[in-house]
Order: C-alpha cells, then structure tokens, then sequence
C-alpha cells in the first residue's frame, strides 16, 4: 500500500468526495486516484478482448484489398491495425506501472521497513482468493463445453483435464496451457513479485540517485528491446526462462513505477513523458525493434504523474466515485471478464450457427455487463476482504455513491 500525500483540497478538488480526492487517516495510505488509474487499465482489457478483434480484422481488410490493387495506402491501414490493438492491450503496461508504486513506495521513500515473510503472506492473501474462484469457474465453463460441444468450443484450444486445473493452482505458468489467456500477464505480475525484496534495498539506497535512476531507465529500455526482438516469440510463457524474457521486455513499466514511488516528480515531467511516450508509441509501431511496450509504460508513468497534480482536472477525473469503485474491481474483473465472454459465447453459439453480426452484438450485449456483475459477486464475496482501505466495498452496485467515511 501506499504513504498518503499531505495535499491540501483546492477548489477542483473539493468537487468530488474528499475521501476518494485524498489519503484520509482512517484510510491512510491509499491514493484513490490510482484505483482510477486501474480502472482505466481494466477497461482497456475489456475493451481489447470485446472489441478490437473485428475492429483489427475490418483494417487489416481493408489493408489487404488496397494492397492487391498495388495502392501504397494499404500500410497505413496495417497500422491503423496495429496500433488499435497494441493500445487497447496496453491496461496491462498501466498495470505493471501501478504494482510498482502502490506495492513499494513506502519501502522505497523509507517509511516502512521491508519484512520478507509479511510481505509475501499480504501478496497470497491478495491475489490467491479470487484467482482460486475465477479459476474453478474457468475449468466448469471448460468442462462443460467438453460435454456438450457446440461449434465455439471445437474451436477453443484449451481442453479441460484435472491435472490441467491442478498446474495452475499457483498462478505462476511455466510451460502449460492455461485455461485462460488473459492471465498471461500474471506470471509477469508475480515474478516482480518475488525479485521485489531484492530491488528494495538497490532502489531505496540513497547511492540511487536520479541521474542514475535515468541511466538505469535507459538501459531497461535497450535490454528490453533486446529480449523483445531476439527472444520472445509471443506472451505465451514456455518455461521459466521464458517467463523471465517476458518480463524483461517489460521491465521498463515496472521501472517507472519505481521511479514515481521513490522520487516526487514534477508535473511538467510528467507531460513530457506523455508526449515522449505518444511518440515512442508511434515510431514503435513501425519499428518493431524499438518495443512498443516500453513506449506504454512511458506513456502511462506521465499520466501516472500527472494524477498527482493536487489541482489537476486528470486528477479530479480519476478520484470520482464511479472510477475508484471500478478501480476497486479492477482485479475481479480482470479475473473474470474473459471467462464470463467464453461462457456467453458458448450460449449463443448453441443456436448462432457461425460468427455472423447478430452473434458480435448479442455476445458483446449480454458478455459486457455479465463481466461487470460477476466481477461485482467475487469482489463482495471474496476479494474485499483481502483488500486494506477501501471506500467502496460496502456499495454492491455503482448507483449513488458517495464520499465513505469511517
């Protein structure tokens, strides 16, 4: 968790619930405009496993048919294409860049001692309870469609076995099919994890100072693009090795985030890493070798920063009583969403005979806010009583919220 912030409410900030706008000391050490910051990541995802596949698909098209007539205006199509999926994918890069603020920031500003044993029993307690239920209703949906086929689940390569269910049990992949392919980025999540005790001490040493902090940063950036090009063929984690390639190429995300938990950064930083990491986005778009990857996590830490501006509107946005009540969701949805969009799926395609436009609107109609309820059921069950200072977990629904004190 993190250290609360000595800001004063301005004027902006005083339009929303002082509760989400600033650390309050009952609920001390939460910045809620980071559990908007979260929410924004999940919407990402939601929106990338919903969405972009036949958006991707109608470009890429469209691409194709200009590139048969020889028109040299088929590539911007291609990366239209490109870039469409690479930023709706990118939740997980903000992701990555808010572990490394929210988990180490008191360690790293020496507001906390670092105990090895308390920190991985609060890492289990957090992430194990809802990845146990998300998990088993993975491997029914599974089995269930192993009983009764229809033409979607022929086509899913997952197969459901016990021993199957059984590997995944730890959330860390090393080499099997996992039942769920949105949890890829776990694995990723869980070895910054297990090398966070060993940054510690590097990144809190006042030896790490913010020149060296940028020569660091530089050579993530090269090393990451190193792995990216040479190593890794896709996100799917073969062994350990490979698990550790997968987080090298992004490293960088994780790094940022070390570096706006352990420094205050100004805000006009924090535009010109926007700005940088827009345009690093866009050449790496084109130049593979550059590793997109990395341009998102530059992207995200500037409007990480920026959400620190007391008197920011990005600020006020995020601290609203609907986005941190996503944001406080944020890890139930991600569990859940694509196994609530593969059970919808699996329905419709009982009497939709192919992937036609009525299957796209009714599985995005009912897969969407099926994803949302769910998430909403592990949450209130489950996951938020493993969770420290929230302001929304006694509201079920996103109706009327208001400032929670107390």
């Amino acid at each position: 968790m993190t250290t609360p912030v000595n800001d004063r409410p301005t004027t902006l900030e005083a339009q929303v619930p002082l509760d989400y706008a600033t650390a309050q000391p009952d609920k001390a050490g939460r910045f809620h405009q980071l559990d908007g910051l979260r929410a924004v990541a999940v919407l990402l995802v939601l929106v990338h496993h919903s969405i972009t596949g036949p958006v991707r698909n109608a470009l890429m098209t469209v691409g194709n048919e200009l590139q048969a007539l020889g028109k040299p205006s088929a590539n911007v199509f291609f990366y239209l294409a490109e870039l469409a999926s690479n930023t709706t994918a990118s939740g997980v890069e903000l992701f990555f860049v808010l572990s490394g603020i929210v988990l180490l920031r008191p360690y790293l500003r020496g507001a906390r001692a670092f105990n090895v044993a308390s920190y991985f029993r609060r890492r289990a307690q957090r992430l194990w309870p809802p990845y146990l239920i998300a998990l088993l209703a993975e491997g029914v949906l599974l089995w269930v469609m192993m009983q009764w086929p229809t033409w979607y689940a022929e086509a899913r390569p997952e197969k459901f076995s016990v021993w199957g269910w059984v590997s995944q049990l730890g959330i860390l992949n090393l080499g099997w099919d996992m039942y769920n392919v949105a949890w890829w980025s776990l694995t990723v999540e869980l070895i910054f994890y297990l090398v966070a005790p060993l940054l510690v001490p590097v990144f809190a040493s006042r030896a790490m100072t913010r020149v060296l902090f940028v020569v660091v940063m530089v050579l993530s950036f090269v090393g990451a693009a190193v792995v990216y090009v040479l190593f890794t063929e896709s996100l799917q984690t073969r062994n350990l090795s490979q698990a550790f390639l997968n987080f090298g190429v992004y490293l960088p995300c994780f790094l940022f985030g070390l570096a706006i938990a352990k420094y205050d950064v100004p805000r006009r930083v924090g535009h010109l890493l926007l700005g940088a990491g827009v345009a690093y986005i866009l050449l790496a778009t084109h130049w593979r070798f550059l590793n997109v990857h990395a341009g998102y996590g530059l992207m995200y830490a500037g409007l990480t920063v920026m959400a620190f501006d007391v008197a920011g509107a990005w600020r006020a946005f995020l601290s609203t009583p609907l986005m941190v009540w996503f944001g406080e969701r944020s890890y139930s949805l991600f569990l859940i969403h694509f196994t609530v969009f593969a059970a919808v799926n699996y329905a419709v395609s009982a009497f939709i005979p192919d992937r036609t436009a009525t299957y796209f609107v009714l599985t995005r109609l009912f897969g969407l806010p099926g994803a949302i309820l769910a998430s909403m059921l592990i949450f209130h069950w489950i996951e938020r009583h493993f969770a420290r200072n929230l302001v929304t977990d006694k509201q079920f629904w996103p109706f009327g919220l208001r400032g929670a004190r107390g």
